[in-house]
C-alpha cells in the first residue's frame, strides 16, 4: 500500500489530522515489519474477496469448521498375550469408528480414525482439519502475512528451501549427537502466544484478535491446518536465538525440525544439555524426557531419519525395503503387491513410490539412480 495515495484518499474522506496521522503511523509500522497493511475485519474479508454473509459465516464458527481424525503412528507399542511390550509396524486397532468420506486422502494408512476409545489415543497422531472455506483463508494469512516475515535460521521444518535434509546436514561428522523431543507441540503454543505474535507484527488489537481466532482451535494451534507450523517457527524465534547463542559460544551445532531440537559436536554436548532444556522449559515448552537421546560416533547417528556419522546417506534398512518393494512390483505387478501388503494405495500409489525414490535421490544420488531405474521398469496397470 502506497502511504502517500492513503494520506490523499484519508483526506479526501475529510477527517481530522489526528485520525488521518494515526492511520499513517499504523500502515506505516506494518510496512517496516514488511507486512501488508490491514486495517480491522471488513477490509481482511475484502482482501479475500469473499462475500460477507460468507465470510462471517466462517468466522462465526470456527469450532464447527474443523473434522479432527486419528491416524495410526509409524510404531505402536501392544501387549502380546505373553504380557511383554513388543513394537510392531503393523497397526494394532483399538475399538474406533472409521470414516469413509475422509480416508482416500489418507491412503498411506490402513484406517483413517474419527473417534478413539479404551484410552488408546497415545497410538495416533490427531489431526484437527479445518473446512475447505476456512483452509482458503488460513493459506491467504500463511503466504500473504506470515510468509514475509523470517525466521531464525536454525529452523528448518517447514521452511520453504529447507528440509529434513538440510536440517540433517548440519550434524555431520560430529563425535556425538544430542536429539531432543517437545512434548506436546501445538498445544502448547497457545491462543495467547499467536495474539501476541499478530500484535508484535504492528496488528491492531481488533485485528490480531482476528487472525488468531482463524488460526487457532480450542485455544491453541491446531495440527492440520496450513498456518500453524510456520507460525510454530515464528514463535520459537527466541528459542532459537538462546539455544544458538548458547551452542556458538561452546563451538557446537544447533537445527531445530518442528519439534525435534539435535546438537552436536563434542564433549560439551553433555555439558550444555541441562541448561537446553532450561531454556526449553523457560520458553513454555515440556521435553519429552523418553526421546532425549545422545548418540556417539561409534554407531549410527540419525537426525531427521537421515545418518549423518559421516555423510548424509539413507538408512540402510530403508533403502532395502524400498528396493525391494520396488523390486516386487516389477515382477508381481503393483496390484498383487499391494494385496500382499493389505494396503490401501490406490489413485497416489505411483506418486507415493515416486517420493520416496526422490527423497532418497536428493540424499544419495548413486543410490537414488538405482531405485529410479527400477521405478521406471514398473507397469502401474499391473
Amino acid at each position: 500500500m502506497d502511504l502517500i495515495l492513503l494520506e490523499q484518499e484519508l483526506k479526501a474522506m475529510e477527517l481530522d489530522n489526528d485520525i488521518i496521522n494515526n492511520y499513517i503511523s499504523y500502515a506505516s509500522n506494518l510496512k517496516n515489519n514488511n507486512v501488508p497493511v490491514i486495517f480491522e475485519l471488513e477490509h481482511l474479508r475484502k482482501l479475500l474477496h469473499i462475500s460477507r454473509e460468507e465470510f462471517f459465516g466462517i468466522y462465526y464458527s470456527i469450532k464447527y469448521q474443523y473434522h479432527t481424525i486419528y491416524i495410526p503412528k509409524s510404531k505402536i507399542k501392544y501387549e502380546t498375550n505373553k504380557g511383554i511390550t513388543r513394537q510392531s509396524k503393523k497397526y494394532i486397532l483399538p475399538k474406533v469408528y472409521y470414516d469413509n468420506e475422509v480416508r482416500h486422502k489418507f491412503k498411506r494408512y490402513n484406517k483413517v480414525i474419527t473417534d478413539l476409545t479404551n484410552n488408546k489415543s497415545s497410538y495416533y497422531r490427531k489431526l484437527d482439519l479445518p473446512s475447505k472455506k476456512l483452509k482458503y483463508i488460513q493459506r491467504y494469512i500463511l503466504d500473504n502475512i506470515l510468509y514475509r516475515v523470517d525466521v531464525h535460521n536454525a529452523a528448518h521444518g517447514f521452511v520453504p528451501g529447507k528440509s529434513t535434509i538440510s536440517n540433517a546436514r548440519v550434524h555431520v561428522g560430529n563425535e556425538f549427537v544430542a536429539k531432543l523431543d517437545m512434548r506436546d507441540f501445538f498445544p502448547a503454543i497457545t491462543a495467547q502466544r499467536v495474539y501476541g505474535l499478530f500484535r508484535s507484527f504492528g496488528y491492531n488489537k481488533s485485528l490480531s484478535f482476528t487472525l488468531t481466532k482463524v488460526c487457532t482451535y480450542n485455544g491453541s494451534l491446531p495440527q492440520g491446518a496450513p498456518t500453524s507450523p510456520y507460525i510454530s517457527n515464528l514463535i520459537c524465534r527466541k528459542l532459537d536465538y538462546r539455544i544458538s547463542t548458547l551452542c556458538i559460544k561452546n563451538n557446537l551445532n544447533f537445527s531445530r525440525y518442528a519439534d525435534d531440537i539435535t546438537i552436536s559436536g563434542g564433549r560439551k554436548v553433555k555439558r550444555v544439555l541441562p541448561i537446553i532444556k532450561d531454556i526449553i522449559k523457560n520458553e513454555g515448552f515440556r521435553i519429552n524426557d523418553e526421546k532425549t537421546k545422545i548418540l556417539h560416533n561409534s554407531h549410527k547417528q540419525k537426525v531427521t531419519g537421515v545418518v549423518v556419522n559421516q555423510k548424509v546417506s539413507i538408512p540402510k534398512s530403508f533403502y532395502r525395503n524400498l528396493r525391494q518393494e520396488l523390486y516386487y512390483m516389477n515382477k508381481f505387478g503393483v496390484s498383487s503387491h499391494l494385496l500382499e501388503k493389505q494396503t490401501m494405495f490406490k489413485s497416489n500409489t505411483k506418486a507415493y513410490y515416486f517420493g520416496l525414490v526422490h527423497y532418497c535421490y536428493m540424499v544419495d544420488p548413486i543410490k537414488g539412480e538405482k531405485l529410479l531405474q527400477l521405478l521406471e521398469k514398473i507397469n502401474w496397470n499391473s
